[in-house]
């Protein structure tokens, strides 16, 4: 049996040169800054609003709100880069890339 083997014929997958799959991959870091920045501003900002007598088995619908309006808030923050977290995170990880 022979198999015909061709290089550089058509084929579902796009042919991305090196710089391209930098770029993309670098986008790739840069979400991933911003959502860790968004993760941890909601970590921060729910032990903030956290109250000594909560505790998730009591928590009331009020504190459940709280709790979910600070994770949209820290998302949002994260990914608007407010506090610099994600920009820091990502300069030291990228080695300097400055993708926008």
């Amino acid at each position: 049996m022979n198999v015909d083997i061709s290089i550089g014929k058509a084929t579902n997958t796009p042919n991305l040169t090196a710089t391209s799959r930098d770029e993309s991959n670098q986008r790739i870091l840069k979400e991933a800054c911003k959502e860790f920045e968004g993760v941890l501003t909601g970590i921060i900002l729910k032990d903030a609003l956290k109250t000594e007598s909560m505790d998730e088995d009591s928590a009331t619908g009020e504190e459940i709100f709280r709790e979910y309006a600070a994770e949209q808030t820290a998302r949002d923050l994260g990914q608007k880069e407010s506090l610099g977290i994600a920009r820091m995170l990502y300069e030291q990880l990228s080695g300097g890339h400055n993708v926008h």
